[in-house]
């Protein structure tokens, strides 16, 4: 039988159409999207021994998230105030204890060297296999001669005179080197050099573009912040909530009676005040020859003197005038 090429090329698509109609059927019983989760991006601040915020999302260890379920002091990783987020990073362990809960990216030890890594199933993967002991590397030479730290004996800062070098601790803990004889106060003096970033200090309110350095303690609408390492504020205590209006005082004790002034007679050269005080009266006499003799000198000096100086000065220019 002769076929026309229509007909061929009908029998040849038969079958696409058959798969194309299975794929329909197959697509349409595919559940509907649905919309996604917010991602957390990359940008999270790398966690700090410091107070964190409820929500507040920080990275730590090696690339692991994690975002505080409560306002918290405390370490991400075996701590119930964390949540991590993703499985994402890894985070070293040390050597494998008995009890020792482990989760996903968990890199450990066991007492023969060698190490392991826990993948996304919970499935303990072999990293590297202890080898054979090497031998032993030639001595290396002595290093340099450190800095001589700063101890833990240092005085504690009190108004006197400090000479150059000399090492004090002021405000919490802040430890500060005079540059030059002083007798400022460390802190925002030129005069002294602080060391380190350790310790606290109570700056209280601040105005807008003052500087702000490492410990810093700023309230701000209620709540307290301090300033890392990297100078940004940071939650230490959040403002509660406003308590319940308290019960109402005892009534207090009545108060002692108050003076009054009861007459003013002026004399020859006097006043005299009568005083009503509680249980007596008092006389006090004011003398008006030194009062009015005051008076006076403080006008001549204030209001003649420059009058008379003026009148002098032009005295002068006359006389020296042809």
């Amino acid at each position: 039988m002769n076929y026309t090429p229509a007909q061929i090329i009908a029998a040849a698509l038969d079958p696409v159409e058959v798969a194309l109609a299975a794929l329909a059927r197959k697509v349409a019983d595919l559940p509907a999207p649905r919309d996604g989760h917010d991602g957390i991006g990359i940008d999270a601040p790398a966690w700090s021994l410091k107070f964190h915020a409820a929500g507040e999302v920080v990275s730590h260890f090696h690339g692991q998230v994690f975002r505080a379920l409560v306002d918290t002091g405390e370490e991400p990783g075996d701590s119930e105030h964390w949540q991590r987020l993703g499985t994402a990073g890894y985070r070293w362990r040390g050597e494998r204890t008995e009890g020792m809960k482990l989760t996903v990216g968990d890199l450990y030890a066991v007492p023969d060297g060698t190490v392991y890594q826990v993948d996304h199933k919970g499935a303990s993967i072999t990293l590297i296999r202890r080898g054979r002991d090497g031998d032993p590397g030639e001595p290396g030479k002595p290093g340099d001669k450190g800095a001589d730290g700063i101890g833990a004996d240092a005085t504690i800062w009190e108004p006197r005179v400090y000479r150059e070098g000399a090492v004090v601790t002021h405000f919490l803990g802040q430890f500060f080197r005079a540059l030059v004889d002083t007798v400022e106060e460390p802190g925002d003096s030129a005069h002294w050099q602080r060391l380190g970033n350790g310790g606290l200090r109570w700056r209280g309110p601040v105005e807008e573009g003052d500087e702000l350095h490492p410990g810093d303690l700023v309230p701000k609408d209620g709540a307290l912040f301090q300033v890392d390492h990297t100078r940004q504020r940071r939650l230490v205590a959040a403002r509660g909530e406003k308590g319940k209006r308290g019960d109402p005082g005892a009534p207090g004790k009545p108060g002692a009676d108050g003076g009054a002034l009861l007459d003013v007679t002026l004399g020859t050269s006097s006043l005299v005040f009568r005083l009503g005080l509680p249980g007596a009266e008092r006389e006090v006499e004011v003398d008006l020859d030194e009062l009015v003799e005051r008076v006076a000198v403080a006008l001549v000096t204030r209001h003649v003197y420059p009058v008379l100086e003026e009148i002098g000065r032009r005295l002068v220019d006359l006389e020296r005038r042809p």
